[in-house]
């Protein structure tokens, strides 16, 4: 996994080089353990309209899934409407795939 990757408040790498299915899949189970530890149960997943959108969200809905942490999968949405979940709907954090 390239560390460079990682930032002050977000993920950002070039796909498919970077950001690969295992790194995507390591990062979500890495996160949904997090999750669990704090005793939290479900968020909300969003993603931009960028075409490897889809792959990313499938791998990391594959990772964090097998943690047992449940997903509401929000589909095409912006990021405001990923922030606004978090305060409205019954979730306990979220992920927003966008470049």
């Amino acid at each position: 996994m390239i560390t460079s990757i990682f930032r002050e408040y977000d993920i950002r790498g070039i796909v498919p080089s970077e950001l690969t299915e295992d790194t995507v899949t390591r990062i979500a189970k890495a996160f949904g353990t997090i999750l669990r530890h704090k005793k939290c149960k479900r968020i909300s997943l969003g993603g931009d309209v960028r075409l490897h959108t889809p792959q990313l969200k499938e791998w990391f809905i594959a990772g964090i899934a097998s943690t047992g942490i449940d997903i509401l999968d929000l589909g095409l949405c912006t990021t405001p409407l990923c922030y606004y979940s978090a305060y409205h709907l019954d979730i306990d954090g979220f992920v927003m795939i966008t470049a």
